[in-house]
């Protein structure tokens, strides 16, 4: 959480453009900026199944 947090901080004061995390469990956080000034927060959950014959 503390990560993100300055994620967001970094990105709102313009020290950083974008940032995209790999988190366990197949989850994915990424952080950025549009024109506009707004923050955009994304999660992503990829789940994998093997298949058996």
């Amino acid at each position: 959480m503390n990560i993100l947090k300055a994620a967001v901080e970094e990105i709102y004061t313009g020290g950083l453009a974008k940032v995209t995390l790999n988190l366990r469990g197949g989850v994915k956080a990424s952080i950025s900026q549009n024109a506009k000034g707004e923050i955009n927060v994304e999660r992503t959950e990829t789940k994998k199944q093997k298949l058996t014959e």
